[in-house]
């Protein structure tokens, strides 16, 4: 007697997004709490890896300065109106042409054709030497774009394109100390991205203006401008981002947390923004898991020691003095932690039970 032979039943795709809908009509999952990074997933999110991503996103931008090039030597940049008019639709092309998805070519191509829109309309407001209102039209444009073309690539770099030309207007046509106007929304909008809207749409806007923090507070040093209110703005997003730990009950290494935040006061006084941005940005990276941020911040953070070493109006002597210090206070501060984890002082709950036991089984 043979055995009947199972037809597969076809199913209609279920996306993560139904998924997750599911499961909270069913009472599985609260969606409305939005640090529950599962309640926000969606079938937005790019699983494209971070290394592909940066390299189709350096070669689109190559072939958008070819484009603008090229359009520029045609005459069509010579007025704003037929930039703004070219911008437009070759923006709405590479929409339509994003989602068709008809391969990869296409795909990639209306990526450099929608940065090369973007440019183009921002290009088409330019005014003498304003730049201003081409920094509004690089903003509204971005804004714009972000939600109907749904590539991670293209919303960091517009978002880091708009944030960019903002810097440079604030910075030429006002004053330098409008900058620190930016960094705190900089800080604020990045913070607000990573701990209440985790892998949502935003989040390509979250790196951009992480990344853009951090290279803003770069004129701090080597501008003439006063440096206590981006310090201050970073030492309270220090203590907040150490209030955010604890109330979210991660308790991983909690005496790192607070050595955290006496150095975002020590530093404070020594009015180093610069090292504390990239503090932060290290260790929210590390309570949300991004290796992305750490990355961001572990690049930084040399760039800033080096400039504050540097920048310090002392003799030798005491930059020396410093460094021994430095040195000595780490060594120390290892050897307490490596003392307190054998003592099994710390909340394991991130490790895997089998280390945890000892089991090697």
């Amino acid at each position: 007697m043979s055995t009947p032979e199972i037809q597969p039943v076809a199913q209609d795709s279920l996306t993560i997004g139904d998924l997750l809908t599911k499961l909270g009509a069913g009472g599985f999952l609260d969606l409305s709490q939005p640090g529950n990074s599962l309640a926000v997933l969606n079938d937005e999110v790019d699983s494209t890896p971070h290394v592909v991503q940066m390299l189709v996103g350096a070669g689109a931008w190559i072939a958008c300065c070819c484009i603008v090039l090229g359009l520029a030597i045609v005459g069509i940049l010579e007025e704003g109106a037929s930039a703004v008019v070219c911008g437009v639709a070759m923006s709405a092309a590479a929409v339509f042409l994003h989602r068709v998805r008809t391969g990869l070519f296409a795909e990639n191509f209306s990526l450099a054709a929608a940065l090369t829109g973007v440019v183009m309309f921002t290009v088409g407001f330019q005014s003498g030497h304003q730049f201003l209102l081409m920094a509004l039209a690089s903003v509204v444009a971005a804004a714009v774009m972000y939600v109907p073309f749904a590539s991670a690539t293209f919303r960091f770099l517009t978002a880091a394109f708009a944030i960019s030309m903002l810097s440079v207007a604030l910075a030429d046509d006002v004053n330098l100390e409008s900058l620190h106007v930016l960094i705190l929304l900089e800080t604020v909008g990045a913070g607000f991205i990573f701990t209440r809207l985790p892998q949502s749409m935003f989040r390509p806007l979250g790196y951009a203006l992480a990344a853009a923090m951090l290279g803003t507070l770069l004129v701090t040093f080597f501008d003439e401008m006063s440096v206590w209110p981006a310090a201050l703005v970073q030492v309270c997003a220090q203590l907040w981002l150490l209030n955010f730990a604890l109330s979210t009950g991660q308790k991983r290494v909690p005496l790192m947390l607070g050595l955290s935040a006496a150095a975002a006061g020590l530093l404070g006084l020594l009015s180093a923004p610069g090292i504390l941005a990239a503090i932060g940005v290290i260790v929210l990276g590390h309570l949300e898991r991004d290796i992305l941020l750490r990355s961001l911040g572990v690049l930084f953070l040399p760039v800033y020691l080096v400039a504050f070493y540097y920048n310090l109006e002392t003799s030798l002597l005491t930059k020396s003095g410093i460094l021994i210090a430095s040195g000595a206070v780490l060594w120390g501060a290892r050897w307490y932690l490596r003392e307190r984890i054998a003592a099994g002082l710390f909340d394991g709950g991130d490790l895997p039970e089998t280390i945890e036991t000892g089991d090697a089984s």
